[in-house]
């Protein structure tokens, strides 16, 4: 047995070499388009949380506004009625409303695929054809 590659493993060796070099080429295609639509969808996202955002602005708004008309009105209660019972709830519900999480949500973001390292047609390509 001659220990080399002889003519017809050197063929299916380079038929191999290019099959894998043009699967790695439609690998990289795929890997930008999907990045592509990625970018994309994370743009529209963005954009949709730009808008809700901009309505949680008015809505924040409305809360501090709210709060501020209750809380004056009840400071001029008196001490007497503070201290009972409807007075405390009372403090207790404005509290409620000033303690609202209306913190803007954070636009998203996620990383690009890394195209997978591919040079395996070259490792294979480079292979010694016999021993030295």
């Amino acid at each position: 047995m001659a220990f080399r590659l002889n003519k017809a493993d050197s063929k299916r060796r380079d038929e191999l070499v290019m099959r894998l070099n043009e699967r790695a080429e439609l690998l990289a295609s795929t890997v930008e388009l999907a990045n592509a639509q990625i970018e994309q969808a994370i743009a529209t996202v963005n954009t949709e949380i730009s808008a809700y955002n901009e309505s949680l602005g008015e809505a924040k708004e409305f809360a501090e506004r709210f709060t501020d008309q209750m809380r004056e009105a009840y400071d001029e209660m008196s001490e007497r009625w503070q201290d009972g019972d409807t007075g405390q709830a009372v403090s207790s519900w404005i509290d409620e409303w000033e303690g609202l999480d209306l913190d803007e949500v954070d636009e998203v973001s996620i990383d690009p695929i890394d195209e997978p390292e591919v040079n395996h047609a070259a490792e294979l390509a480079e292979a010694p054809v016999q021993p030295e």
